[in-house]
């Protein structure tokens, strides 16, 4: 069976956490035979720390190339099975007109209720979209990991922390914190409260990791007179394999991003999530 996913515009958080469910259910089908191809407008987001890139195909696609992509599509007699995001566009209802065999669904995330991540509303939308049997259908986000990968990126990270003075992840006591924003001047307060917190305790450490901005904008916003405290090595590191082993030893994780205070949540990591509106506490 191939699945084709067609997405038509920028993709926004919702779809995001859909297709991950997508990916991670496809991921559990016990057929050799199957195949997963995403064609998108643009593939920034095959970035995203939710999205398996390993087991998908990703395809930029343009109007001009169509039959190109029919001659990919359909070049094997295999059943097809097409998932649309959002409207039919221009692209999208001429390759239609080649596939109306196929079977289609239309996915409007918009209409999947306040609670997207609702059990039953989430088996549901898995048992549409995929008429094998999966036995046990996974309903809540997290991040695809290859497993070598990750213990790699631990021991990469105890290498480090150990050859700075530190002790190894799993025996630090430290709070994790990853902002995804280019604008970390917004969460001023709060982080200064964290790190005014942390160097009341000896022992407690803060592991920050910055994707957008450099460490030079941290310091413009924190009060870092006391830098005892504050492990500076990995403030670039944004790998997910990274991202993952830190939340998983951390007290706890606090981050902006909620692609991974949901995979905490998930895993059952301890996790808040940031926002600009309102400040949060240890």
């Amino acid at each position: 069976m191939k699945y084709i996913v067609l997405i038509n515009k920028k993709i926004n958080e919702n779809q995001i956490i859909i297709l991950n469910l997508i990916l991670q259910n496809f991921n559990n089908i016990n057929n050799k035979n199957k195949s997963i191809q995403i064609f998108v407008k643009k593939k920034e987001f095959n970035k995203n720390i939710l999205i398996d890139n390993k087991s998908v195909n990703f395809i930029k696609y343009e109007v001009s190339h169509i039959f190109n992509y029919l001659k990919i599509l359909f070049r094997t007699k295999e059943k097809k099975r097409i998932i649309n995001f959002g409207k039919k566009n221009i692209f999208f209802r001429l390759l239609f007109l080649f596939i109306k065999k196929s079977k289609f669904l239309n996915i409007n995330t918009n209409k999947l209720g306040a609670d997207i991540l609702e059990k039953d509303q989430v088996c549901n939308l898995i048992k549409t979209i995929f008429h094998e049997n999966i036995k046990n259908i996974i309903t809540k986000p997290k991040i695809i990991l290859d497993e070598k990968v990750a213990n790699n990126a631990l021991q990469i990270i105890n290498w480090n922390l150990t050859s700075s003075g530190y002790k190894k992840l799993e025996y630090l006591k430290y709070i994790f914190i990853y902002i995804n924003s280019s604008k970390i001047e917004i969460y001023k307060d709060v982080l200064n409260d964290y790190v005014n917190q942390t160097n009341k305790f000896l022992n407690l450490k803060i592991i920050f990791i910055l994707n957008k901005v450099e460490i030079s904008s941290l310091e413009k916003i924190l009060s870092l007179s006391n830098r005892k405290n504050i492990i500076t090595n990995y403030f670039k590191n944004n790998d997910k394999h990274y991202l993952f082993n830190f939340s998983k030893n951390a007290k706890i994780t606090v981050t902006d991003d909620l692609f991974l205070h949901l995979n905490n949540q998930t895993h059952n990591f301890k996790s808040i999530r940031l926002s600009n509106n309102k400040k949060n506490y240890i």
